[in-house]
């Protein structure tokens, strides 16, 4: 049961710290909690017990006093935050009244219908404390808040129109259906829900309208003194007015403690409770998500976070406890908690204990008094809990939430009402999927959409390469893809391929880059097949980068696989361009073999006479693939001229494997920056090819300083120009990762 806390202010509040001792504070607290409490549980039963049940009121009435007592004293046993409250709720009961009603309907004797809805019920409040308690062992409290808002609001909004409903049939001792509501507006129907109904209306202004916290029973308690002025000034007695259905009656019968029978468990119709199946699974879905929408409200109440898992542990503890006791469901109470805190100076679990007693005080001893309660006050708050519902999630959410998630609520909300729960449930799952594949379909799945011109890799090439790529560039479509992958969105890749290939110029490799994507699902690998099949007959390669081996793994599972032709895998976006670069440049027609050194050299600005002097202090090497040239952390003695071949500079860090800083073609020089900062080297260097390289050692470069000065001049400015290109590059490579 959870009753609207309601708006504190400093003028309406009802604080008894000022005025009383503690103990009397929490003490009469307590007893106006619990009166409280019992009497919307009371109202609560009357939605189950209705029409052929009608006559075993009395035992809901048990039901429901037995609920709060054990709920209030278990919680305030078991849970770990003192004053909170506990009660008989109003969302699972509701969804049980459903099932109930759909059993009731289906059985013409009362004799067995109350042993099959009593037995459901128990069944029903055993398996939802068992859920809760493995959902709180297991830690998956937190799953329920990962429910979509629409639907819970539309639930919340349907079991506002269901208890608006429950209040009325309360009231008329019938089930609502389309052919009987004209009859509800009949003279005599009219007398005997309308009072009610204009009862929640007027409770739920007076609520809003008197802010302090003795407002809801004092409104409660001047709608029944209003009712018995009114049955007086009419001549009518208390005997005429039970009798016409305005007051609950005989309730002498209540004061059996309402333990199941254990002959009931055989009288019971199996066959109707097992239809009911998914009404009981609605109650395992809907009771945690109520509870921690409780809990979330109190942590807000109170400004400090509770375990949500040990609480959910300890209301599946009270639920198996009620069910035990011949209870229903109860656990933590938002609204009355709330009241609790307002109205006692202290958190304590006396408070708890009280409410806990007080209905099993009236259920002793004030049997006789419930007799004179007006049906009106009953029905009347079931309508006010359903104006509530239907405020603050219809009303109160027009302009806050977008139409679309506004309509789901609706939807949902008018489903439960002409169906039933689950099926509003199951209806509000499926529109939420669409709308989240509609709307997350319509995400740009691109990072960035570059060409080879626009984007090369971190291979340092000559002059001459760099200006035939940014010719050969436009060959090459690179495609930076994040977020999740989806067919809702992977026909955007093919869409933009399609684009492309219209493009003059045609397409020699398309490089898809994985390292921003969360996940690719099984509907969208297909996509990919059908861009390997354009790949097959348009003659294109497709270059996939940067997945993790659980996506490689998917891919191959879904018959995508390296075969060097028209799909190659590679580690990264680098090694993805560098090979795309390599391929360009050995294709282009007008590619020819590499310079020598001197004709390198001279191209940088050297002199032929100074070409002539260097040589003659250089040492040539010839290195295979995969040999070592550097090694990171050794000293730096010298510099080395690259002639022709590749090389690839790494970086170790720790115990990782090396990192690839970078890949040098031919016309270049290596190992500057150890030797020009007198420092060890920086870096490790590994031929990638067959390679040709000139050494020149620290003594040798002594030399030339003081036999040739202007030669040491030059070696000096192209150290610091191929160091200024290192810097570009390296500037370059962060703005690529940044996405500028």
């Amino acid at each position: 049961m959870s009753l609207e806390p309601q708006e504190e202010t400093s003028r309406g509040r009802f604080n008894f710290r000022e005025n009383v001792p503690e103990w009397f504070s929490t003490i009469i607290a307590g007893i106006l909690l619990g009166t409280l409490l019992s009497i919307f549980s009371i109202s609560l039963t009357s939605l189950i017990f209705i029409g052929p049940l009608a006559s075993e009121f009395h035992r809901g009435i048990a039901m429901a006093l037995v609920t709060v007592s054990i709920s209030s004293l278990s919680i305030t046993l078991f849970s770990e935050n003192k004053g909170i409250l506990a009660g008989l709720q109003d969302a699972p009961l509701v969804v049980m009244a459903t099932s109930i009603s759909a059993i009731g309907a289906s059985l013409a004797s009362s004799e067995t219908a109350l042993p099959t809805i009593l037995v459901f019920v128990t069944l029903t409040t055993v398996l939802n404390g068992i859920s809760l308690i493995l959902l709180g062992k297991f830690k998956l409290g937190i799953l329920a808040r990962y429910l979509p808002y629409p639907v819970i609001g539309g639930f919340m909004a349907g079991t506002g129109i269901m208890l608006i409903f429950g209040g009325v049939e309360t009231m008329i001792d019938y089930k609502l259906s389309a052919s009987k509501l004209i009859d509800l507006f009949a003279g005599a129907q009219l007398e005997l829900w309308g009072p009610g109904f204009l009862f929640g209306i007027l409770l739920f202004i007076g609520t809003r309208s008197i802010k302090h916290t003795l407002a809801l029973p004092g409104l409660i308690l001047a709608e029944g003194l209003l009712f018995y002025l009114l049955l007086f000034s009419s001549d009518i007695n208390i005997k005429d007015a039970a009798n016409a259905g305005f007051l609950l009656g005989d309730m002498t019968e209540a004061a059996g403690w309402p333990f199941i029978n254990p002959s009931h468990f055989f009288s019971a119709r199996w066959d109707l409770i097992r239809e009911q199946s998914g009404g009981i699974g609605a109650v395992l879905i809907i009771t945690p998500i109520t509870l921690l929408l409780n809990l979330s409200g109190i942590e807000m109440s109170d400004r400090k976070d509770m375990n949500l898992n040990l609480e959910l542990q300890a209301a599946g503890k009270t639920n198996i406890l009620s069910s035990l006791a011949g209870g229903m469901i109860g656990f933590h109470s938002l609204g009355t908690t709330s009241l609790g805190r307002n109205m006692t100076a202290t958190r304590t679990r006396l408070l708890g204990v009280i409410v806990g007693i007080m209905p099993l005080l009236i259920f002793f001893f004030g049997r006789d008094l419930l007799s004179y309660v007006p049906k009106a006050v009953l029905g009347g708050l079931l309508i006010f809990q359903g104006i509530l519902f239907l405020y603050n999630w219809l009303i109160k959410k027009w302009r806050s939430l977008p139409l679309v998630d506004y309509g789901v609520i609706t939807v949902i909300g008018l489903t439960i009402m002409t169906t039933n729960f689950m099926t509003g449930i199951v209806l509000g799952f499926v529109v939420m999927m669409f709308t989240f594949v509609i709307s997350y379909s319509q995400t740009d799945i691109f990072y960035r959409k570059l060409s080879g011109a626009e984007l090369t890799s971190n291979v340092l090439r000559s002059s001459r390469e760099r200006k035939q790529l940014v010719r050969l560039g436009w060959h090459s479509h690179i495609l930076e893809l994040h977020g999740f992958i989806f067919f809702g969105t992977a026909n955007a890749i093919l869409s933009e391929l399609q684009l492309r290939l219209r493009a003059s110029l045609p397409l020699q490799h398309l490089i898809i880059d994985f390292r921003r994507v969360t996940g690719v699902d099984s509907s969208a690998a297909f996509c990919f097949t059908r861009i390997l099949y354009l790949a097959d007959s348009l003659n294109f390669t497709v270059i996939l980068s940067s997945l993790s081996p659980q996506l490689k793994q998917q891919m191959q599972h879904n018959g995508i696989k390296d075969n060097k032709k028209s799909l190659r895998f590679v580690s990264d976006l680098d090694r993805a361009l560098s090979w795309s670069e390599d391929t360009l440049l050995q294709s282009d027609k007008k590619q020819k073999d590499g310079l020598a050194l001197p004709l390198q050299l001279f191209a940088k600005g050297f002199k032929k006479e100074q070409i002539r002097l260097l040589r003659s202090y250089l040492q040539r090497s010839t290195l295979s693939a995969k040999e070592l040239l550097i090694r990171q952390g050794e000293t730096s003695d010298s510099v080395y001229f690259v002639e022709s071949g590749q090389i690839s500079i790494y970086i170790q860090t720790g115990n990782q494997y090396p990192i690839r800083l970078q890949t040098i073609c031919i016309g270049t020089m290596v190992g500057e920056i150890g030797y020009c900062l007198n420092i060890p080297r920086t870096a490790t260097i590994v031929a990638d090819t067959n390679t040709v390289v000139y050494r020149l050692t620290k003594d040798a470069m002594e030399t030339i300083k003081q036999e040739e000065p202007l030669l040491a001049e030059s070696i000096q400015k192209l150290m610091m120009r191929v160091i200024a290109e290192r810097l570009i590059t390296a500037n370059r490579q962060l703005l690529t990762s940044s996405g500028r």
